[in-house]
């Protein structure tokens, strides 16, 4: 049953009211109505009445209404402003106005106010009234669905499906926050990158329903070790965040990281099975760290490395490792300068393959470091260091003229090709140098329009698209060829890409399925495809590991692939062989990372 409640200091008028009411429940039976409460079974009005707005707005305060009938005319209301007082209080609760008066004007000005409907007494009849009221309902109860929809697709852009915590972007965004806040009232802050040890055992043995049971048990063990005021958030997989704001100094962030420590170490039980985890910690902090918010995570995510070398279970502060790092052998700026100075750098190449001709296209070289005491070095050891330090462009330079020499060298074989991509790491990417030294070196080379292309991350790119925007429009001028790596739809929407310059999109399905978590469907690397295709930018997938996982890569048209699978990272001279026999339009490609 409806409720309708009916303000109104005529008493005379609300026995009208009452007795139009009446007429409506013989009507209902044939008026057919697309509505949650009729389709129900739900087809009478149930009439409340209030002689004064005080004593109308403490009923819905005690009641729970559908409707309200409102006149305008009461001893303790003025006109419209009753019906402002009313909605203001009560928004999202229909009022239709009833009164004396047929004024066009008033009716226009109360409908824009949000009144569902404006009703002249006198003109009322049943099937008036029963159209009137449940309209109005149904109108509110749609626009309430619609609200909660919104809502929630808002909320799940910026948390994690599984877990309800923040997502990587709403981390970041509160990060920026924070920083700003601790700028203002110098403060310190602190990241704590979580990563739980073990997790794949558990997942690999008693399946991924059980380990998602056991990320959300842990994801709220997290909450209970700290304030409201900071920030939890899932980066996917078993990786967590934590922003500890206005902190006084590392005592208090190794505090609550022991806490955390604590707690998920003790057994989770889940549909009475149990499971045990431990955590590795590590620990950034502002300023003493990093300024800005890339830098501390990265700073956080480096020290929680150190303590899975240690051994797990255990945490570790980034500062601390800072003070190891200035005795190490190889890890600082010294040494990475004396590596440039020595030729210690090397690039291997790894082949990529046309997926559906099965021919050899190109090649992603990746950087290696023979060290000559410490042997060959991976460039997740060093490069946060360069990144840190700067040297990252210093490095940049040097595989960009190593990989064109070689580009020379296999012309004068008579290898041709069409383009060779390198990365450019975000640090360089904001620099705007980077277009004059790249102008200098495809003049010092000769290298021809479309030789040269240029590998960027999806997040940053996606860190200021204006920006990015009117940097690929410099760099297309030089002839370049703009590629977005690990694309996962995450940072940037698939439809934003046909408004960027971009001539290819990397994917990488782990990693496509570590961001969406529950909302994973297989069918979404076609999709991609697919649009990636309409907007006629190429998709190379990348760990490429199993026959399966290439035949469905060429099932959903898929242009290139590489992997393990189809080859692995050799040095130039096994991939020369390689070329010698391949396709004619070869594609080679830098990077500064392990694949």
């Amino acid at each position: 049953m409806a409720k309708v409640l009916y303000i109104e200091d005529d008493a005379d008028d609300a026995v009208i009211l009452e007795h139009i009411l009446e007429q409506t429940r013989t009507l209902q039976n044939n008026f057919h109505l697309i509505m949650d409460f009729h389709a129900s079974g739900t087809n009478k009005f149930e009439l409340i009445h209030a002689s004064r707005l005080t004593a109308g707005l403490q009923k819905l305060r005690e009641t729970e209404i559908d409707i309200v009938l409102l006149d305008l005319s009461l001893p303790d209301g003025d006109s419209l402003h009753s019906f402002e007082r009313l909605h203001r209080e009560f928004p999202t609760i229909p009022v239709a106005v009833l009164s004396g008066l047929k004024d066009d004007a008033m009716a226009i000005k109360a409908v824009q106010l949000g009144a569902q409907d404006y009703l002249v007494k006198g003109e009322v009849t049943g099937p008036i009234l029963l159209r009137s009221l449940t309209y109005a309902i149904e109108r509110q109860r749609m626009l309430t669905k619609v609200e909660k929809l919104r809502e929630r697709e808002h909320f799940m852009a910026y948390h994690d499906p599984l877990t309800g915590l923040a997502n990587r972007q709403l981390f970041f965004d509160h990060l920026n926050h924070a920083l700003a806040q601790s700028r203002r009232r110098r403060t310190k802050l602190a990241v704590l990158f979580i990563d739980l040890d073990g997790f794949k055992q558990i997942n690999d043995s008693l399946g991924h329903q059980y380990g998602d049971a056991v990320l959300v048990a842990c994801a709220n063990r997290i909450k209970g070790c700290v304030r409201e005021s900071d920030t939890i958030a899932r980066l996917g997989g078993d990786e967590f965040a934590v922003i500890l704001d206005s902190i006084m100094d590392e005592n208090d962030a190794r505090i609550v990281a022991e806490k955390i420590s604590t707690l998920l170490s003790r057994p989770i039980i889940q549909k009475i099975k149990e499971a045990t985890v431990s955590a590795s910690i590590g620990i950034s902090l502002y300023p003493d760290d990093g300024a800005h918010d890339e830098l501390l995570v990265r700073m956080a995510d480096t020290a929680m490395y150190e303590a899975k070398a240690a051994g797990k279970n255990c945490i570790r502060m980034f500062n601390q490792i800072s003070k190891l790092r200035q005795h190490g052998k190889w890890r600082n700026e010294k040494h990475l300068r004396n590596a440039l100075r020595c030729n210690e750098f090397e690039l291997y190449y790894q082949p990529q393959f046309d997926v559906q001709h099965s021919c050899c296209t190109g090649a992603e070289a990746l950087l290696r470091w023979h060290h000559p005491d410490d042997g060959l070095i991976l460039p997740s050891e060093f490069l946060p260091m360069a990144e840190e330090t700067g040297m990252i462009e210093k490095i940049g330079e040097w595989v960009l003229h190593d990989i064109c020499e070689q580009s020379k060298r296999w012309r004068q074989h008579q290898l041709p090709f069409e383009r060779i991509s390198m990365n450019i790491s975000s640090r360089q990417f904001r620099d705007q140098k980077i277009v004059h030294k790249l102008r200098d070196i495809i003049h010092e080379y000769k290298l021809p329009p479309g030789v040269l292309a240029l590998e960027l991350k999806e997040r940053t790119v996606s860190q200021d698209l204006g920006f990015a925007m009117v940097m690929f429009d410099q760099l297309k001028q030089l002839g370049a060829h703009i590629v977005i790596d690990d694309f996962s739809a995450t940072y940037i929407p698939i439809m934003y890409l046909g408004k960027l310059p971009v001539d290819a999109i990397k994917i990488d399905n782990l990693q496509i399925r570590t961001m969406l978590g529950d909302n994973y469907d297989p069918s979404v690397i076609g999709t991609l495809v697919i649009l990636a295709h309409q907007f006629h930018i190429q998709v190379i997938a990348e760990r490429v590991e199993t026959a399966q996982e290439l035949d469905y890569y060429r099932s959903v048209q898929c242009d290139e692939v590489q992997g393990y699978h189809v080859g692995r990272p050799m040095p130039v001279e096994m991939l020369s062989n390689i070329n010698s026999v391949a396709d004619p339009q070869p594609v080679f490609t830098a990077v500064f990372g392990a694949s």
